[in-house]
C-alpha cells in the first residue's frame, strides 16, 4: 500500500498504487436529480470493490449569465451552437447539486466541479468542495481563471488544445499564488481516435513539471480502455472519465463509460506505439481547437458605443458563445482601450476582431431584442413581462437593420392596436393591405411615411390614417414607436410591392419575448 498526497489540501488517499480517479458526470446526469444519485451509488459500489480513492465531478454553468441573452430568451433553433440545447435541458439546481454532494460524501467519493463561469465558482466555494477543475476551454479564460484562484484551494487544470506555453502560463499563475495545481492531458475530441491520443505527452508533462501532479482525462472510446494503462505506464497519477447509468431511456455517447466498462477502465492492455505517438511533443489538432473554440466565452457590448470611443471595462460582458473571428475571454485585456469601428456597436453584439462573417441568428435577435427594451423604456411605455412580438424582416434578418420593424401586437379582436419599433435608418417596404384600414400615430421619433407616392413627415402626437387598398411605406432617420389602430388583423393581408417578399408572414416574421 503507498500513500501519495495529493493536490486536494489535507486529502490523502492510500491505494495500491496511488491513483486517483475522477468520475466526470456530464450532461448533468439527463437533468434528473434521481438518475443522478444512482449513478453515485454505483461508482461508489466500483470504488469499494477496486478499493481505489476516487471524486465525483460535476459541471456548474450559471445560464442566465452564461449564456448570451439571444439564447435565453429567442425562439430560434439554437444552431449556432450545438451544446446550447444540451445546456437549457438538463439543468440542475444548487440544491440538487448539494443533495448529490452530500451522497458522494456519504460514500466516501470526493465531491468537486468544473466551473463554467464566475458565479459558478460561487457554488464551489458554498459547498465547500475541497479541488476546483478548470476545463481545457476554460484554461484561457482569465477572468474566470483569476476567480477561480481568488478561491484559494487546489486547481485541476485539463490543456486539450494548448500550446506548451499555454500550458506554461497556467502553471506559473498558480505557482506564484502557491496554490496547489495538477494538470491533466487530454484531447478534446469526443470520441478521441486511438491515433490521436499522444499520449507520451504524460511523461512530457512530468519531465516539464516535476513538482506538479499529473493526470489523464479521458475521451477516447468504449473500445479503447487500454489507454487508461498507456496512461499510468507514462507517469499519470490522475485519471479522468466520463460515466453515466444506461436506462430503457438513457444511453451513453461514445466516450462514456457504463459500470461494467468502469471496472475494466483500470486494466492495461500493449498498444502503446500507435497511442504514445512515438514519444513525440504534443501537436494541438486544429478539429479539437474548433471544439473548444465551440465552448468559449466571447467579449460583448452590453450598452450601445459610439464610434470615437473606447471600450472600457464595465462596458463589456463575457457570454458564450465565441464566435469566429470574435475576442473571446481570454483576450479581455486586449480589447480594453481598443477604439470602437467607425461604424459603431449596439447592444449585446460581439466586439470583432475584422468585421467577421454573417451573425447567428440569435445573436442578432438577442441584441434587437435588448434594442427594443432600452427604446421602449426611454419612451415610458411599460409591457407586461413577457410580452411577444415579431421581427418583421422582409429581406431577412441579415439586412434587419436596413429593412424591417419590431411589431407588438396588443390585442386583435374586431378593432386591432398594435406597436411599431423602427431603428435608426429602417425601411418598412412598399405595401398594402386589402381588408384591414389602419391609423398610425408617433408616440417617439419622426416618421417619414409615403402613401400612393405621397410623403408625409410625422412627428411626436401627429396621425395618419391609411386607407384599404393604399400602397404605403415608412422609414425614419431617427428610430420611432408608433401606435397602430385598424381593423381586424388578417394573417397574409399584407401585399408588398416587391413581388420578391412572400405574403405569408412565416417567410418574413421572427416571434421573439420582451
Amino acid at each position: 500500500m503507498s500513500e501519495i498526497r495529493f493536490p486536494f489540501g489535507a486529502h490523502q488517499v492510500a491505494r495500491d498504487g496511488g491513483l486517483f480517479f475522477v468520475f466526470e458526470m456530464a450532461n448533468n446526469h439527463q437533468g434528473n436529480i434521481e438518475h443522478g444519485l444512482k449513478i453515485i451509488e454505483a461508482l461508489a459500489k466500483i470504488a469499494q470493490s477496486r478499493e481505489i480513492a476516487g471524486a465525483v465531478k460535476f459541471q456548474f454553468r450559471q445560464l442566465e449569465s452564461f449564456l448570451h441573452p439571444g439564447l435565453m430568451r429567442s425562439r430560434l433553433p439554437t444552431s449556432s451552437n450545438k451544446h446550447t440545447k444540451r445546456f437549457l435541458e438538463t439543468r440542475l439546481s444548487y440544491a440538487d447539486y448539494e443533495r448529490m454532494a452530500e451522497e458522494a460524501r456519504r460514500l466516501n467519493l470526493v465531491p468537486f466541479a468544473t466551473p463554467f463561469d464566475e458565479g459558478s465558482v460561487d457554488w464551489c466555494e458554498a459547498l465547500d468542495f475541497p479541488v476546483i477543475k478548470i476545463a481545457s476551454c476554460s484554461a484561457t479564460d482569465w477572468p474566470l481563471i483569476r476567480r477561480i484562484a481568488e478561491a484559494n484551494r487546489p486547481v485541476v487544470c485539463s490543456t486539450a488544445g494548448l500550446s506548451l506555453q499555454q500550458v506554461d502560463e497556467v502553471v506559473t499563475f498558480f505557482r506564484r499564488r502557491q496554490i496547489p495545481l495538477a494538470i491533466m492531458h487530454c484531447v478534446g475530441l469526443y470520441p478521441a481516435p486511438r491515433h490521436c491520443l499522444q499520449l507520451d505527452q504524460v511523461r512530457q508533462l512530468r519531465q516539464r513539471y516535476p513538482d506538479l501532479v499529473i493526470g489523464y482525462s479521458a475521451h477516447e472510446a468504449t473500445t479503447d480502455l487500454d489507454a487508461a494503462g498507456l496512461a499510468v505506464a507514462s507517469g499519470a497519477a490522475l485519471l479522468e472519465r466520463h460515466v453515466g447509468l444506461p436506462t430503457d431511456t438513457i444511453s451513453l455517447n461514445a466516450y462514456s463509460l457504463a459500470q461494467t466498462d468502469v471496472e475494466l477502465w483500470v486494466d492495461l492492455a500493449l498498444k502503446a506505439r500507435v497511442a504514445m505517438n512515438a514519444g513525440q511533443s504534443r501537436i494541438p489538432l486544429e478539429s479539437e481547437s474548433r471544439n473548444m473554440n465551440e465552448l468559449k466565452r466571447g467579449i460583448y457590448v452590453k450598452m450601445a458605443k459610439k464610434p470615437g470611443e473606447f471600450y472600457e471595462p464595465d462596458d463589456l460582458m463575457l457570454a458564450m458563445p465565441a464566435l469566429p473571428g470574435q475576442f473571446n475571454a481570454g483576450e479581455l485585456d486586449e480589447v480594453i482601450g481598443l477604439p470602437v469601428p467607425h461604424q459603431g456597436i449596439e447592444v449585446l453584439m460581439p466586439v470583432m476582431k475584422n468585421g467577421g462573417g454573417e451573425m447567428p441568428p440569435e445573436i442578432l435577435v438577442g441584441s434587437i431584442v435588448e434594442r427594443t427594451r432600452q427604446m421602449l423604456a426611454d419612451a415610458r411605455i411599460v409591457l407586461p413581462s413577457g410580452t411577444p412580438a415579431e421581427l418583421s424582416h422582409q429581406y431577412g434578418l441579415a439586412k434587419f437593420e436596413q429593412y424591417g420593424a419590431i411589431i407588438i401586437d396588443v390585442v386583435n379582436r374586431e378593432y386591432c392596436k398594435k406597436l411599431i419599433v423602427q431603428f435608426m435608418g429602417q425601411v418598412h417596404p412598399l405595401h398594402k393591405h386589402v381588408e384591414k384600414e389602419e391609423t398610425f400615430q408617433v408616440l417617439l421619433g419622426d416618421v417619414e411615411a409615403e402613401v400612393d407616392g405621397k410623403v408625409t413627415l410625422l412627428r411626436p402626437g401627429d396621425s395618419l390614417t391609411i386607407p384599404r387598398g393604399a400602397m404605403h411605406a415608412f422609414r425614419t432617420s431617427t428610430g420611432m414607436i408608433m401606435e397602430e389602430i385598424s381593423t381586424t388583423h388578417i394573417k397574409g393581408d399584407s401585399i408588398y410591392q416587391d413581388n420578391s417578399i412572400r405574403s405569408d408572414p412565416s417567410n418574413r416574421k421572427t416571434l421573439v419575448v420582451l
